[in-house]
């Protein structure tokens, strides 16, 4: 689903306990639009959650950061490298759920290589399974 930044009409979930819609967006230091969908979804009092990703020199430039720093609570974490380990877990995963797209035409050894391979990995993956 695509939104380009406005809740054009009023919401109702029917939540039970905590639960709270998730918003991802990869890149996030680019989404122009982003304020005014946080802007509209706050005013709803809809209960939600932002996730985003960004390289952390784009994101400390951006200005959608301290946009975001007035608006709401913001949290940062950094990512770092996956060690071969859990290289290795994230590439099972991957296997099981039959995932492994470019990945599975490589070896399993060359497969784990491409992730600590800093040229062609480079540390950018977030991956939920």
């Amino acid at each position: 689903m695509e939104h380009f930044g406005h809740v054009l009409r009023s919401y109702h979930l029917p939540l039970i306990g905590e639960q709270r819609l998730i918003i991802c967006f990869d890149e996030i230091a680019y989404e122009e639009n982003l304020t005014d969908l946080i802007s509209d979804l706050t005013e709803s009092g809809l209960p939600f959650v932002l996730l985003g990703s960004a390289r952390k020199h784009d994101w400390e430039n951006s200005e959608l950061r301290s946009s975001f720093q007035r608006m709401a609570h913001l949290q940062e974490f950094q990512l770092d490298r996956l060690q071969k380990n859990e290289v290795e877990a994230l590439l099972e995963c991957l296997d099981r759920a039959k995932e492994l797209g470019a990945l599975a035409s490589l070896s399993p050894d060359r497969r784990v290589s491409h992730f600590l391979d800093r040229l062609e990995a480079d540390g950018q993956l977030l991956q939920l399974c």
